[in-house]
């Protein structure tokens, strides 16, 4: 499972059906009651297979208001948007809470069919407690005991969905305008960029770590991850930092008692759900299992490293702690330095491959080479006919739960990196005026529309998944680069 920082989805969700007890819920993020996509799971069902066996349906639930000053921030939902949904659902429970306090509880009716419905939901809660702030939804059908579901951010449900291994990328045949370009022509752009690619000044604020170990951790796992989290402090010095000193536990969780790991006991209550979620997810057995949030106002992350495999993920630290380099682009821009987490409002494809695409940039620094990067670029029957388009925040639900964010999202944020340069995978934050006005934000920040963007994106993926085919206006484009 991979970390997503909360700048457009928090990493909230439920382990079972809400009863109103505040002590069933997981909290992952802070922010959650900005989250808009949701996906619901019947979590008293278990199973073998994917986690897509027990999905029961879609959810879009955002804020209508939020009204915001120094002691309370109100929180308005008016609308209730189910989609797919496998039963019949009359109620949708919903509570606000913290782990000291339930700050708000309701059963409201819903109407049992999909679509937008009309609904009042309206919570006041502490403006300095926002980060601790867990909001819980489950939909229910008191008629029906057996039909129900915990829904939890489609962000964390599509982490956990199965990748599919890389399909062998045939050999190209060249044409005559690919011969500036020696195969892939964008990954042949960025090569042509590695000499621009300079260290700059390490920074002094530069947070520190307390590494906790636990058993069963690979021998040089937590050195592999500390050279991970020094490549990207070189790469970027002005924003991969945070105040105070970060948590990073390792371990076989499962097997390790809790009151051993010295920690707060907030902390604590974070690591507690994090083995309760997974525990109740055996396909996730022999995986690489890691997630990230915030405890006593600084980052956390656990990771359980893959049985089977001694190596740390090449952008594990990119993911996992990382994505402060994106909540610190937000917050050098003047114009969005006042948000907080969850608040802007941006193309997830963008937040989760470019947290991997700053690895691959911390790589090539200090490799002076791009061989050997990280690569995340899947092609499979999945995501091969999706538009890029299709993947921005209002129009991302209607292609269901897939993988594309990290898949084709990389092949795209590694074209921005081609066409725009180095510093494109936050760029992007320092166009915004307001919270919402990415694609404007877009064209100020690169000089390019979003729109003329996404559809050289798309030529570059069919180029991907046929070499053959000629994309004589990607090519044209990254020609022009400069």
């Amino acid at each position: 499972m991979r970390r997503q920082i909360a700048i457009v989805t928090s990493i909230v969700f439920v382990v079972s059906i809400f009863a109103g007890v505040p002590a069933q819920s997981s909290n992952f993020s802070m922010g959650a009651l900005l989250n808009s996509q949701w996906t619901c799971i019947d979590s008293n069902k278990s199973t073998n297979g994917p986690i897509s066996e027990i999905k029961v349906a879609e959810l879009e639930f955002a804020p209508t208001t939020v009204k915001k000053d120094k002691t309370f921030t109100t929180v308005t939902f008016t609308k209730f948007n189910l989609k797919s949904s496998k039963d019949l659902y009359t109620v949708v429970a919903l509570a606000v809470f913290t782990q000291k306090k339930t700050y708000k509880q309701a059963f409201i009716p819903i109407k049992p069919i999909d679509g937008v419905q009309k609904l009042n939901f309206s919570v006041k809660v502490p403006t300095k407690e926002i980060k601790e702030i867990v909001l819980n939804i489950t939909i229910q059908n008191p008629k029906n005991q057996k039909v129900g579901g915990s829904c939890i951010p489609t962000s964390v449900y599509t982490k956990m969905l199965p990748i599919t291994l890389p399909t062998p990328t045939p050999t190209p045949t060249l044409t005559p305008t690919e011969t500036a370009f020696k195969g892939d022509p964008v990954l042949e752009k960025i090569r042509q960029r590695l000499p621009f690619l300079k260290t700059k000044q390490a920074s002094e604020n530069k947070g520190t770590i307390n590494w906790i170990l636990g058993p069963n951790v690979p021998p040089g796992y937590q050195q592999s991850l500390e050279e991970q989290g020094n490549d990207l402090a070189n790469a970027f010095p002005e924003t991969y930092q945070w105040e105070g000193e970060a948590i990073i536990i390792i371990g076989d969780i499962f097997n390790w008692p809790l009151e051993e790991i010295k920690i707060s006991n907030q902390c604590k209550s974070f690591v507690n759900q994090m083995i309760t979620f997974w525990k109740d997810l055996p396909f996730l057995n022999n995986r690489l299992l890691a997630g990230a949030s915030f405890c006593d106002g600084l980052p956390i992350t656990v990771i359980r490293p893959n049985p089977s495999s001694p190596q740390a993920g090449a952008d594990l630290m990119a993911q996992e702690i990382g994505g402060e380099i994106q909540f610190n682009a937000v917050k050098r821009n003047p114009r969005t330095s006042a948000l907080d987490r969850g608040q802007l409002l941006i193309p997830n494809w963008y937040l989760q491959a470019g947290q991997t695409a700053n690895a691959f940039i911390a790589y090539a620094l200090k490799n002076k080479s791009i061989t050997g990067a990280v690569d995340t670029v899947r092609l499979n029957s999945e995501c091969q006919n999706v538009l890029l388009n299709q993947m921005r925040p209002e129009s991302v639900a209607g292609l269901g739960v897939t993988n594309c964010d990290y898949t084709k999202g990389f092949a795209s944020v590694r074209l921005m990196i081609a066409l725009y340069g180095w510093d494109a995978t936050e760029r992007w934050f320092s166009g915004f005026t307001s919270s919402r006005d990415y694609e404007d934000a877009f064209l100020a920040a690169y000089g390019q529309s979003l729109a003329k963007f996404e559809a050289l994106a798309d030529d570059y993926w069919r180029y991907l998944y046929d070499p053959k085919y000629e994309p004589k206006e990607l090519l044209a484009a990254l020609s022009a680069a400069k």
